[in-house]
């Protein structure tokens, strides 16, 4: 076997290790992965990421690559649409529930009129 040969498959075999590094630090970091985003959950979640990526550039001797950044910057990004999505179903909830008091008091409301008369 050629050194050209052996060359692709240690960068495959190191490409699987920093890909195994990254998964298995991500399971000592949950706090990261967290789909909420209440104020101290994301004070904990900003602390984690930035110590997640300081332990993997110094344990990997590696800086974090593009789709790793992504993928991490995804996580916080669903978290954040998936918050103002129950934010959002929240006030619509909050809305009909208002306009059904509303309309009941209506009803009731000119129910006591006509039986005053």
């Amino acid at each position: 076997m050629s050194s050209d040969e052996e060359m692709p498959n240690q960068e495959e075999s190191q490409n699987e290790d920093l890909q195994l590094a990254f998964v298995t630090m991500l399971e000592d970091y949950k706090i990261i992965l967290d789909k909420k985003m209440t104020p101290p959950v994301k004070s904990a979640k900003d602390k984690a990421l930035k110590e997640f990526t300081e332990t993997y550039n110094r344990n990997t001797k590696q800086n974090l690559d593009a789709k790793q950044k992504l993928l991490l910057q995804q996580i916080n990004t669903a978290a954040a649409q998936e918050k103002a999505a129950i934010a959002q179903e929240k006030a619509a909830l909050a809305v009909e529930r208002a306009a059904g008091a509303v309309e009941q008091f209506v009803e009731d409301y000119f129910a006591r009129q006509q039986a005053s008369f």
